[in-house]
């Protein structure tokens, strides 16, 4: 069984334990089945407004949050609890200091590029105008992408302009060009993405930008390559910013030891639904 199968055969295990009924591809009636608690009005909000259509059905399937493997439910279910809280116990988590004052959910930050600029999953801020964006996969990494796939559209390298290296992101620019010409490859790390999500960040807020990757963590030779490659892209991309990475388990992990008693539902949730198959 792969990697992918086991992770979608956990949560249709603990859908079916929770009494949340999934249909066989999945999904569950609505996503606030899919959810510790419903949206808060600042989610709410944010995702109803996004161009991620998350909460939107379809003629073929209901809404993507209501999907059990969706990447918006788990990091909705990781930080909306947080939402109006101080945000302390998830910076000793997530290994970050100092704690930042607030956060939101589908960030945008355009590049003046034109068009829908990607969106972060999250995005803390401080009061000195320090922006930390945060990129939440689930199971999207296990799937490898294809070789020689278009990275990246035409706009991002204009003729004579280099648009990473005009907000002062010069490493990023030479991976940027690396990985459109084929010449450096990342079959699991969407590193295009986020060098996209980069350019965003120094755009709006130069040099007071850092980036964090979070990840579901799997057993398998998947996670190896998948750890050299975020391994190599934080070497890349060197001091243009503060990039910072880690797995959901160990997000949960020290969230268990930085919380009290008043939070165990929360973490009991999270820790049934998420960590029961931790590597």
């Amino acid at each position: 069984m792969s990697a992918k199968t086991t992770l979608r055969q956990h949560q249709l295990d603990w859908a079916s334990t929770a009494s949340r009924l999934p249909e066989p591809r999945g999904y569950l009636a609505s996503y606030d089945l899919n959810l510790f608690q419903p949206l808060s009005p600042d989610a709410l909000s944010a995702f109803t407004q996004g161009s991620g259509s998350e909460l939107l059905p379809s003629e073929m399937r209901p809404a993507k949050m209501a999907a059990l493997h969706s990447s918006s439910a788990l990091a909705v279910n990781a930080f909306d609890y947080w939402s109006g809280k101080p945000l302390a116990a998830i910076a000793s988590a997530l290994g970050i200091e100092p704690a930042p004052e607030r956060f939101r959910f589908e960030a945008q930050f355009p590049t003046g590029l034109g068009g829908t600029p990607p969106n972060l999953d999250l995005a803390f801020s401080y009061p000195d105008g320090q922006i930390l964006g945060v990129e939440s996969k689930f199971s999207e990494w296990l799937t490898p992408k294809p070789s020689h796939k278009e990275n990246f559209k035409a706009k991002y390298f204009p003729k004579n302009e280099f648009l990473w290296s005009q907000v002062g992101l010069p490493n990023a620019q030479r991976l940027a060009e690396s990985i459109q010409k084929n010449d450096r490859e990342f079959r699991h790390l969407d590193a295009a993405q986020l060098l996209k999500h980069m350019l965003g960040l120094a755009t709006a807020a130069p040099g007071r930008i850092s980036l964090y990757y979070i990840y579901y963590d799997c057993l398998g030779p998947e996670s190896s390559i998948h750890h050299a490659e975020i391994e190599a892209f934080s070497e890349l991309i060197g001091t243009d910013m503060k990039f910072y990475s880690a797995s959901y388990q160990k997000f949960f992990g020290r969230l268990r030891t930085a919380i009290g008693e008043e939070h165990r539902p929360y973490l009991n949730y999270v820790t049934e639904r998420y960590c029961q198959s931790a590597v």
